[in-house]
């Protein structure tokens, strides 16, 4: 997280720094509407998560909680069957979850609105209240990121998470176990921000890198 200069922090590493504030003012905002999610989902047999980008690896995230969690079948959308096949799928009994941090996406709001014609049941995660993905949606889960202005998501992403956590709590049975452990994430982001400058020693090393793998699986995928 160094700065372009001494002392200076950039853009991207102030907003990193925000992540611990603003997955705590989600996670309390969207609490309160787990049980109009619950009713918007009552008799639902999938749910399809519409995203594409960073969105989609939250997406994935979302699936694990949606299967894992919440015992409830998930899978990942193609948008394009929407927008470019135009398709005539049968989405009765699904809820469809579209991802996009500025809810300005023009395919995943296509996508979402397809999906609601085609008799889906709808849900939008977007961090703007006022956003055309927001309207499309039955129900929106609206993140309190604040405005991102670095061009990588890394306070919107994090917060894209805390709301699929709340949609598995919601489409799950009551774990108070689950809900404790949400209220520990906050914390362990900022204890997690404290170990920037190992980060930073080991970016150092490892710069000069041709190629690079990262390894993941499941949650962590």
């Amino acid at each position: 997280m160094a700065g372009m200069n001494a002392g200076t922090p950039t853009r991207m590493a102030a907003e990193i720094a925000e992540q611990p504030e603003a997955v705590a003012r989600t996670l309390a905002a969207l609490r309160p509407q787990r049980a109009e999610l619950r009713r918007l989902a009552e008799g639902v047999r999938l749910v399809s998560f519409i995203a594409r980008g960073s969105s989609d690896n939250a997406a994935t995230y979302g699936r694990y909680l949606c299967e894992v969690h919440a015992g409830r079948a998930a899978s990942l959308a193609a948008p394009s069957v929407a927008t470019h096949y135009h398709a005539d799928v049968d989405l009765r009994g699904v809820l469809a979850v579209a991802l996009s941090q500025s809810g300005e996406t023009a395919e995943i709001v296509e996508t979402l609105q397809w999906a609601a014609k085609h008799g889906a049941r709808t849900v939008a995660v977007t961090n703007d209240q006022a956003s055309t993905l927001a309207a499309a949606a039955d129900l929106a889960l609206v993140t309190r990121a604040g405005p991102e202005l670095a061009v990588p998501a890394t306070k919107t992403y994090s917060c894209q998470l805390a709301a699929l956590s709340e949609l598995a709590a919601a489409l799950g049975r009551d774990d108070p176990a689950f809900d404790a452990a949400s209220e520990r994430v906050p914390a362990a982001i900022e204890a997690l921000l404290a170990c920037a400058p190992a980060a930073a020693a080991l970016a150092t090393e490892i710069a000069g890198a041709a190629s690079l793998v990262v390894s993941g699986r499941g949650f962590a995928y």
